[in-house]
């Protein structure tokens, strides 16, 4: 029995470009469907699109554009958990939240770089069936979140995150306790933390799409609300929240949700800003440990040469001694090779008085660093 290949609909007006996609897609283990219009895609998906697992869709098409299409496939009730990948020069970010706001799960630059689109469409059917086993999962538990929703108000479930997110000691943590709350909300979300350089990026439904990752880094520092079609983004400081099935035909509700998570975005803030000092506080400590190590350990490395320098000292005084008996020198060259040992002992004792000093100002370091660390510590 032959391993399934995936198949891509790929609707691009250039023939030499679906040409070479085609080559492309076919060596890396992809079947491929042409169209060459928004219209005849339409069509064909519409009597197979159960044989289709990955659309690829070029924006500018004759007839209607590629983001009509998306929306078409998404609006669709046996299309909509097709995945939808853009294939555009148009690549600044009104465009991108066009190709998001329709529905669309990546986004491919021409001219397309096919390594990279081989990696994209592979990302999108691992993130397309992780979605279908977690909705499956989920689906026999429904009934009872839905019951237990019902109990509790939206700023109950604001206190019920706060005290909840005391305990969190990392931020995919910090996420699930957002996500439970969403979740009783009735709210698909992602979001993204920004901390120390990183983005680390959750979902509240299995994995976040490329396309999401980046839209909400580029709203980052932007207005705290920003809305398009059904989806609204939360910008803070150190995150940034994205809704993804607000309730626009409902406008009071709309309204009351955007109160509530305005107010879970301050609470959410305030335990990222506590998470990173606890991280700081953490990191202190680690250094002062480390110093109090590195100091015991000079410590004891500084007594151990002094032991073996006046250890050999002392031999080569003994074996100097023996070699007069032996090698019968006059007591003028006896007295000449003792002031030779004699001094190379002095210089052993400046060199030993020299890293007493050395290690008392290490000391000292050591003792300022701790003392400044402990004081920051406790500020």
């Amino acid at each position: 029995m032959s391993e399934h290949r995936p198949t891509v609909l790929f609707v691009e007006d250039a023939p030499d470009v679906r040409d070479i996609a085609r080559i492309f897609l076919n060596k890396s283990g992809y079947d491929v469907v042409e169209k060459e219009d928004a219209e005849s895609a339409w069509e064909y998906l519409q009597n197979n699109h159960q044989h289709v697992d990955v659309a690829l869709l070029d924006i500018l098409l004759p007839g209607f554009d590629g983001y009509e299409l998306c929306s078409r496939i998404k609006s669709h009730d046996q299309m909509k958990d097709l995945p939808v990948v853009f294939a555009s020069s148009l690549t600044d970010l009104e465009e991108k939240l066009k190709g998001y706001a329709c529905g669309g799960d990546d986004y491919v630059t021409k001219p397309v770089l096919y390594e990279e689109l081989q990696q994209k469409i592979k990302r999108i059917l691992q993130i397309k069936n992780t979605t279908v086993e977690l909705k499956q999962r989920a689906s026999a538990s429904t009934s009872a979140a839905l019951e237990a929703m019902n109990y509790s108000s939206d700023l109950g479930q604001i206190i019920s995150f706060y005290k909840a997110s005391l305990d969190v000691q990392n931020y995919q943590e910090l996420a699930q306790k957002v996500f439970e709350v969403t979740n009783n909300l009735e709210l698909r979300t992602c979001m993204t933390f920004f901390v120390e350089g990183d983005a680390l990026s959750y979902s509240s439904n299995g994995k976040v799409t490329p396309l999401e990752i980046n839209i909400m880094e580029m709203t980052r520092g932007g207005k705290r609300f920003v809305d398009f079609g059904q989806r609204t983004i939360i910008t803070h400081k150190n995150f940034t929240l994205l809704i993804k099935n607000m309730p626009v035909d409902r406008p009071s509700r709309y309204g009351v949700l955007k109160d509530t998570l305005g107010a879970l975005g301050d609470a959410l803030e305030a335990r990222v800003h506590s998470l990173q000092q606890n991280n700081l506080e953490n990191k202190r400590n680690e250094l002062i440990n480390f110093v109090q190590l590195s100091t015991l350990e000079a410590e004891s490395t500084f007594e151990q040469i002094y032991t073996e320098i006046n250890s050999a000292m002392e031999t080569m005084n003994s074996a100097v001694e023996d070699a007069f008996i032996s090698i019968g020198l006059t007591e003028q060259q006896e007295q000449h090779f003792r002031d030779i040992v004699k001094a190379l002992i002095a210089q052993s004792e400046s060199a030993m008085a020299k890293g007493d000093r050395l290690l008392s100002a290490f000391d000292q370091i050591s003792s300022a660093l701790r003392k400044s660390l402990s004081i920051k510590s406790g500020s």
